[in-house]
């Protein structure tokens, strides 16, 4: 009788979960392919050990997978291809890794120290700046493209009009042609919440939806292909995209 080698932990920690097809257009970056660019070395692990953080010192093969299906399902290679990206909160690197991988070149927006230093150490261009304080003069240019998955809360901005300004903002840093993918997280950390919840998640998709964007609602199968599983997370946001 023939018995199946059991894998090591090694081996499991390196296992790369069925592939997706993408659900439209031709694969820019194969699982396993952006598994290996998005994985950290010793030097930036060790790094991450100085976040506050506990799931932000792991490595997961996870973040590549997820960041992957988007690029896929929503992006061509000339979104990419010598274009200039500006991405806000990119956490360990996932997707600027996948994007400058695949021709861009990427510049990010952060403020917690530790992966400013990670951003850094990985050889891209980090500007320390709060989102709020963000213009097109700080940073620098207008660009091609921006990416934001995660890192805004509509429920921590102080009024509405705070936030169509930060809608404003965003829409104005990129070109007239260029694109923009966003996925926010909204929770006010409060219970007995839920209508001021609402009504600024529903305030934050007209600002979208003002400035030129398509809001689409996040369906459960989105939410485990592109891990979108935040708080108050309802849509996504794209600008010049199919």
């Amino acid at each position: 009788m023939l018995f199946k080698k059991k894998k090591n932990k090694e081996e499991k920690g390196k296992a790369v979960s069925k592939e997706l097809p993408p659900k439209r257009g031709e694969r820019l970056i194969a699982q396993e392919e952006a598994v290996t660019v998005t994985a950290l070395d010793e030097g930036a692990m060790e790094i991450t050990k100085d976040s506050t953080f506990t799931t932000h010192h792991r490595q997961g093969s996870h973040r590549g997978i997820r960041a992957s299906n988007i690029i896929n399902d929503f992006f061509d290679i000339e979104h990419f291809r010598d274009k200039k990206i500006l991405e806000l909160g990119p956490g360990h690197y996932g997707f600027a890794l996948l994007a400058r991988h695949l021709g861009a070149h990427v510049v990010c927006v952060e403020r917690d120290p530790v992966f400013i230093k990670l951003g850094r150490y990985l050889g891209f261009k980090v500007l320390d700046i709060n989102f709020e304080d963000l213009t097109v003069d700080k940073a620098g240019q207008r660009f091609d493209g921006l990416w934001m998955k995660g890192a805004f809360n509509a429920c921590r901005v102080k009024n509405t009009e705070s936030l169509y300004d930060f809608v404003k903002t965003i829409t104005e840093i990129i070109t007239p042609v260029g694109w923009g993918w966003c996925v926010t997280a909204n929770k006010t950390g409060h219970e007995n919440e839920e209508e001021f919840e609402k009504e600024r998640i529903e305030a934050q998709r007209g600002a979208f939806l003002q400035h030129g964007w398509n809001a689409s609602p996040i369906g459960d199968d989105d939410r485990k292909r592109y891990a979108l599983k935040y708080a108050g997370a309802l849509y996504y946001f794209t600008r010049n995209l199919s």
